[in-house]
């Protein structure tokens, strides 16, 4: 079986980079909502994040065929 490289799929790479920035950053912006506005608005802004996350999820449907959806195939020893 073909070891899966960093090189093989870039698109990953970025996909996983986004959302690295987006988790280093919640704790912060949470922080900050907590200290400044209270726990009510901070756990209203954190259900509206989850809640945009669901729907997204839900209606996401790939339109455009990329590189990285490519399966990989492993050729199987003839038999004989």
């Amino acid at each position: 079986m073909r070891k899966l490289l960093s090189a093989d799929y870039p698109c990953l790479i970025e996909y996983y980079s986004t959302f690295s920035l987006l988790f280093v950053a919640l704790p912060y912006l949470l922080k900050y909502l907590l200290d400044n506005h209270g726990l009510a608005l901070t756990l209203q802004v954190e259900s509206g994040l989850f809640a945009s996350t669901i729907i997204c999820a839900l209606t996401f449907k790939p339109l455009i065929h990329h590189p990285c959806e490519e399966e990989i195939v492993e050729e199987k020893p003839p038999h004989g």
